[in-house]
């Protein structure tokens, strides 16, 4: 990714400027402000009439990386230490790469829930669908060890494979923000963000980043059963491959296009979290996750149940 200047601009402000705002806060702040001195100097030449406009325009571009510089200071900047002194418990945080590892703004992180469903379909299709397709099932169900013993081992594997798709569905961002911007503040209050000013003080950017890393592998887990599930009724690998992926995987694509009402489909609210709890309250997010851990708890009662049976 292109960082701009003005992000530059942005994050040096912010990271000397990071922590509790105080009166060592408002002497930084003074001290930045004092290095745009020449252009306040030529401001007062301009207003007194000691220059014309035109010798404004022509000296006022000697300064044009400062000008930028004073820019992003008395905007950005001082929105958020303006946000900081009217909340209590936040602090100055260089918080773009947690926007960005939260997926904020980024038509509410369709692209990594379009990646979750694809690799979900791919991943979880053939588990039990192709023991069936090649005959090997009657020879596993004849083991000493039994079909549930069987179901269990594979069930197992769902759950360390979701492991590593939620990594995968991260790392991409991860990869962006580590190698871009970097994670300060990773023990500050959450509510240092604005867009999550409505959030518990002691809840903290580092803990807020690991519930939502959990509510992937919660959300990929119970995915993983429910497509183990319709693949062991299918029987077929590829098509399973092909109701799951439509299944999972039109949704997001057409919330990134603009159809919003599909990112409330299947699997889009469980990876989404944070979106769901900043528009529509905790209690939003609690029924998700509730629902979610049903649906998984129903999926996986099924699936050793349909096994056993067989």
């Amino acid at each position: 990714s292109l960082v701009t200047p003005d992000e530059m601009y942005y994050r040096y402000y912010m990271e000397a400027l990071s922590g509790p705002y105080t009166d060592d806060t408002r002497t930084r702040l003074q001290e930045g402000r004092q290095e745009f001195e020449p252009i306040f100097t030529l401001e007062n030449r301009l207003r007194k009439g000691e220059i014309s406009d035109q010798q404004y325009a022509y000296e006022i571009g000697d300064y044009f990386g400062l000008q930028q510089k004073r820019e992003v200071f008395e905007t950005a900047v001082a929105d958020r230490i303006n946000y900081v002194r009217g909340r209590y418990g936040a602090e100055v945080v260089y918080s773009t790469g947690y926007e960005i590892l939260f997926g904020l703004g980024n038509v509410g992180n369709m692209d990594a829930t379009l990646l979750a469903g694809i690799l979900a379909a791919l991943c979880f299709s053939g588990l039990f669908a192709l023991e069936r397709q090649s005959g090997f099932f009657q020879i596993l169900i004849s083991t000493p060890l039994g079909r549930r013993h069987t179901v269990n081992k594979k069930i197992l594997w769902i759950a360390l494979l979701s492991f590593w798709l939620t990594f995968l569905v991260w790392l991409p961002r991860w990869w962006q923000v580590l190698r871009d911007y970097g994670l300060p503040g990773f023990f500050a209050p959450s509510v240092s963000i604005p867009l999550f000013a409505h959030f518990p003080v002691w809840l903290s950017l580092g803990a807020l980043l690991i519930i939502s890393m959990a509510m992937s592998y919660i959300a990929l887990l119970c995915l993983g059963l429910l497509v183990s599930l319709l693949a062991l009724e299918v029987g077929n690998t590829w098509a399973t491959i092909l109701i799951a992926g439509l299944a999972l995987g039109l949704p997001p694509l057409l919330a990134i296009l603009g159809v919003d009402v599909a990112k409330w489909v299947v699997l889009c609210p469980s990876l989404n979290v944070l979106s769901i709890w900043m528009q529509h309250g905790s209690a939003a997010m609690i029924t998700i996750f509730l629902a979610c851990t049903a649906v998984g708890l129903f999926s996986g009662l099924a699936l050793r149940r349909c096994y056993a049976l067989r």
